[in-house]
């Protein structure tokens, strides 16, 4: 008899430990659960940036000039108009450039003028060329508040626009001194507009 009881308590030692073992195995058959959803990509293309010269005028004209004095200064305005100091203008075409401009749907633009100079080569006139002349400073118009006023070594200006579509007005300012200019010039400056 007592060895019937120790095999008996063997067997129940067994089965309880299986029991026991068996809370650590994996549920196999279990259901995966997923879940999805969708988005969605949304854009659009717009234009880019244009300039084009307007067919009214290509540069800016200063037409012929007499300095009454030394130094002095002749600005032609964005708008067309002629503002002179110690001189005159005495013939020839006066007219500010205009540049067709289109910027795609841009609410903000960056303007700069690069290539204004403080002394322009001057070609003769009769075989006589002297005195020294600057152009240093272009004023722009456009579909923005204000005139913007850019001078040798101005960084670029951000404005923003009224219209995406509108010429733009080019203007600029000669000066001279300390004696008066004899001579020709025909010099080119770059505008950029960007983003």
């Amino acid at each position: 008899m007592p060895k019937s009881k120790y095999s008996l308590k063997n067997n129940i030692l067994g089965g309880a430990m299986l029991i026991c073992l068996s809370g650590f195995v994996p549920n196999l058959s279990r259901t995966v659960r997923a879940g999805s959803a969708t988005i969605n990509a949304v854009g659009a293309f717009t234009e880019g940036i244009t300039i084009s010269p307007a067919p009214t005028a290509k540069a800016v004209q200063f037409g012929k000039l007499v300095a009454t004095g030394s130094s002095g200064t002749l600005r032609i305005l964005p708008s067309g108009g002629v503002s002179a100091v110690n001189g005159f203008v005495n013939g020839g075409l006066q007219q500010q450039a205009r540049l067709l401009f289109q910027a795609g749907a841009s609410k903000v633009i960056n303007i700069s003028v690069t290539g204004l100079q403080n002394t322009l080569p001057l070609g003769t006139v009769a075989g006589v060329a002297s005195g020294i002349v600057n152009f240093s400073t272009v004023k722009v118009t456009g579909p923005f508040a204000g005139t913007k006023t850019f001078t040798i070594g101005s960084t670029k200006q951000s404005v923003a626009l009224s219209s995406t579509t509108v010429d733009m007005g080019i203007g600029g300012a000669i000066s001279w001194g300390p004696t008066r200019p004899i001579g020709t010039f025909n010099h080119t400056v770059t505008i950029s507009v960007s983003f």
